[in-house]
């Protein structure tokens, strides 16, 4: 077929090429997922102070629950500071001494921080510090329910470990049941029914009435870690590179983790169980496999809750951040801080930093403040989405589904309208008045209205395929009357004519003397379907009725409108571009083969006749 093409002809068959070759090309390309991709947590949420509180006095020690902080100052005051009221709701001097961190004895609703000094261990009721005489404390460990037997702390001094009951209803300041020991341990960890303390030369598992089940011998680094798995309940401790899982009914050694450093801290949170090396190293143990699932360097600091999924951390390089269970390091945020902790207020997580000054105080949001969609720039070409998903790999995945759809469309309407029309064009009769009377009835109902009746019976999931079937059942009735009205026009021409009386069959006449003088016409409503069927697919996603598993440019765009980020432009132009381009495109390369195939065509038949005439 010669085809005389002008400079915007030309233009519009490049653009055409461009987008098959660049869906052709997308599966190979370095892209990242379409829709499954999310941008790090660093990268799309920002550092959210949510207060700020300021106190007259330096923070030696310091620990909250809920609405309430703990304090211990300078000059050894404790103080109760309510932060809904913004006062002290209580304060008391105590012996100028050093004190330990303050820890939180949790008895559901209420929490009762508790701390020592050389001479007491204290535990705030809510109205009064309760003292309990140990002397030379040297670490405590608290005990809270459910999962525990009793609720209390367990404490350890020169003499041996102690273990105590609290309630706000009812205690005494004498031990449960005390057991010698001459070394501090490295750490505890309990259920109902067992107390693991481990120390560096042994690990003892303890009854909740202070008897000892059993104890093993070894070379340990690390504090004990209860981890119940679906009755395969195992004890795990860090013995230098190593971690061992041990049985708890006996303590010896079903399972043994190599690791690619020292560790000297384990913690549990929903069935993982991570581990903290001094040279800096938090991640993720893989309890099946050897190492870290995944890991996070530099760390200086980190504080644990067993009741926050996530950890607070201070970076050597002064950074402090907030790391999720997956090892995504949700911010980071460059403040030089004295201490950071954890808590929750009205069950939300919350890390607290204390300043250099030891004044004042930074209340962060754990989760940070989202500051997606994120902008143009060198990592993301077209920005990111609300969601953190690149908006330049969702732009060049679209190219495959449009043009699936464009060019099914497209191919089916082509074939179908062209026999419908020439069959009904060439034999007239009854045979037309059928086939025209067929194609009115498809015309009566739009095509908005084929795509609602296509996503009702092939589902939302299907709305490609709606797609296109709404194209063929709207676009083919048309093509179909266009045909039909040209073949009658060069059916009666003389070429054709003298085919008849030479005795060519009416297939014959069909394909070599009338297809050639319609196929510029065919081709012209043919493309006019795949425009149709783009143009379709932006209306059904525009509506609610986009398949959003799959990338197109109208997902794009109503994803955009619908998430209120309408006035993010690179959101909204990148996919209009795309659509204008090719619609256009596929106008003008229309309009060329109208131009070409069907006037010059004529024209040139007409001219002809006329010759031989003379």
């Amino acid at each position: 077929m010669k085809l005389k093409v002008s400079l915007k002809g030309k233009v519009a068959i490049a653009v055409i090429i461009t987008y098959i070759i660049i869906a052709l090309l997308v599966p190979i390309m370095p892209l990242r997922p379409p829709l499954s991709y999310r941008a790090p947590p660093t990268d799309i949420f920002v550092p959210q102070i949510v207060a700020n509180y300021s106190f007259p006095y330096k923070i030696v020690r310091m620990n909250a629950y809920e609405d309430e902080f703990y304090m211990i100052t300078e000059s050894s005051e404790f103080i109760y500071y309510n932060i809904l009221n913004h006062n002290i709701t209580f304060e008391e001097n105590l012996p100028l001494q050093n004190y330990s961190d303050i820890k939180i004895l949790r008895i559901y609703p209420h929490g009762f921080p508790v701390f020592y000094n050389q001479n007491y261990i204290y535990v705030f009721s809510g109205t009064a510090l309760v003292r309990y005489p140990i002397n030379d404390t040297v670490s405590i460990y608290i005990l809270n329910p459910p999962f525990s037997s009793f609720t209390g702390f367990v404490t350890y001094n020169s003499t041996g470990l102690y273990a105590f009951q609290y309630s706000p209803y009812g205690f005494s300041t004498k031990p449960l049941w005390h057991i010698v020991a001459h070394q501090k341990p490295l750490g505890l960890h309990y259920d109902y029914n067992h107390i693991f303390v481990s120390f560096h030369d042994k690990i003892i598992d303890i009854t909740s009435n202070g008897k000892i089940v059993w104890e093993k011998r070894g070379n340990f680094t690390s504090n004990p870690i209860f981890l119940p798995i679906y009755g395969n309940d195992k004890l795990y401790i860090a013995s230098h590179n190593e971690i061992e899982a041990l049985s708890i009914e006996n303590g010896s050694k079903r399972a043994d983790i190599q690791m690619p450093c020292e560790i000297t801290s384990l913690e549990y949170r929903g069935g993982i169980l991570f581990a903290y090396s001094p040279s800096g190293v938090f991640g993720k143990v893989d309890v099946l496999k050897n190492g870290f699932s995944w890991k996070v360097d530099d760390v200086k600091k980190y504080v644990a809750s067993p009741f926050i999924d996530g950890i607070g951390v201070i970076f050597k390089n002064g950074k402090i951040g907030f790391i999720l269970t997956d090892g995504a390091i949700q911010w980071g945020k460059d403040v030089n801080v004295y201490n950071i902790l954890l808590t929750e207020m009205s069950h939300t997580t919350y890390l607290l930093a204390i300043l250099e000054n030891q004044k004042d105080v930074q209340q962060y949001s754990y989760s940070g403040k989202m500051i997606t969609p994120l902008p143009p720039s060198k990592k993301y070409i077209l920005g990111t989405d609300f969601a953190g998903r690149d908006v330049f790999s969702q732009l060049l995945w679209s190219f495959r589904s449009e043009l699936y759809i464009a060019f099914v469309s497209g191919a089916i309407v082509l074939l179908l309208g062209t026999l419908w029309g020439v069959i009904a064009g060439y034999f007239g009769g009854t045979t037309d008045e059928l086939l025209l009377l067929l194609s009115d009835s498809f015309l009566f109902i739009p095509a908005i209205g084929y795509a609602a009746l296509m996503i009702y019976l092939f589902g939302i999931s299907h709305h490609i395929e709606a797609t296109i079937w709404a194209s063929i059942f709207a676009l083919s009735p048309l093509e179909a009357r266009a045909v039909r009205n040209y073949t009658k026009v060069v059916k009666e021409k003389a070429f054709v004519e003298s085919a008849k009386l030479s005795g060519a069959g009416h297939w014959r006449i069909i394909l070599v003397h009338i297809f050639p003088e319609i196929k510029g016409i065919s081709t012209v409503y043919a493309l006019s379907a795949v425009t149709m069927a783009l143009l379709l697919e932006v209306g059904i996603s525009f509506l609610g009725f986009g398949n959003y598993t799959v990338p197109t440019w109208g997902w794009m765009i109503s994803n955009a409108y619908f998430t209120g980020y309408w006035d993010k432009w690179w959101l909204i132009v990148p996919p209009l571009l795309a659509l204008w381009a090719i619609v256009y495109s596929t106008y003008l390369l229309s309009h060329e083969i109208y131009a070409s195939q069907y006037i010059f065509s004529l024209e040139a038949r007409t001219i002809g006749e006329e010759t031989k005439s003379k």
